[in-house]
């Protein structure tokens, strides 16, 4: 093994310890108690995202099933530079998810791929309802008719624009990118199929 490949194995091993997660959860508390603010699980909701209409289906039962607060989000989608292949990102975005949906007591019935003015009135039906406790109720019936093609289409740029710029900033401080993520202290999930391992982080610390 040449200098650079045995330079670059042991970054990433150093990266991927289960050290450097603790130093990144540590971290993220102390920053948060230094703040003076209460440890809370955020959750970042992009409308036209498949994986993001799985996961917030599961989000009340996550609220009534730990002690801490749950903050919903809206995102847009990822730039181009991380969708990979940006021609068949959205198409294998959603194949997968439909192909996941059962398995987790999910639904997803798909039409189309919805259009730029129906996400736009699906966010701003959502902007309203962001810190209300009907919020996950709301985003399962948006994403509903918004994925069957069902819903209305909308010019307007407020609440919804504003909401979209406060949330994809949030993320962007905390350092990611796509939407369907649960964040907690220092610590990402992405998706539905990553909520367990949310879950074992909020019982181990005492929150369950």
């Amino acid at each position: 093994m040449d200098v650079k490949t045995r330079i670059r194995s042991t970054a990433v091993s150093t990266f991927a310890s289960a050290r450097y997660l603790n130093f990144l959860r540590g971290k993220a508390r102390l920053r948060r108690k230094l703040s003076a603010k209460p440890a809370a699980v955020h959750y970042f909701h992009q409308v036209d995202d498949p994986y993001s209409h799985l996961a917030v289906q599961k989000l009340d039962q996550l609220k009534a099933a730990y002690h801490l607060p749950f903050k919903a989000h809206l995102v847009s989608k990822p730039a181009p530079e991380f969708q990979g292949s940006s021609d068949h990102f959205e198409n294998w975005a959603l194949r997968d998810a439909l192909s996941i949906a059962g398995d987790y007591d999910t639904s997803l019935q798909v039409a189309r791929q919805p259009g730029p003015a129906e996400v736009q009135a699906a966010n701003n039906k959502l902007a309203v309802h962001l810190n209300q406790p009907d919020f996950a109720q709301k985003a399962v019936e948006a994403g509903t008719a918004l994925w069957s093609g069902r819903s209305e289409k909308d010019a307007a740029r407020q609440p919804g624009e504003t909401a979209l710029r406060e949330g994809d900033a949030l993320r962007h401080k905390l350092g990611h990118y796509l939407g369907g993520m649960f964040y907690f202290d220092g610590e990402w999930f992405w998706g539905i199929d990553r909520i367990r391992l949310l879950e074992r982080r909020l019982i181990e610390e005492g929150y369950g």
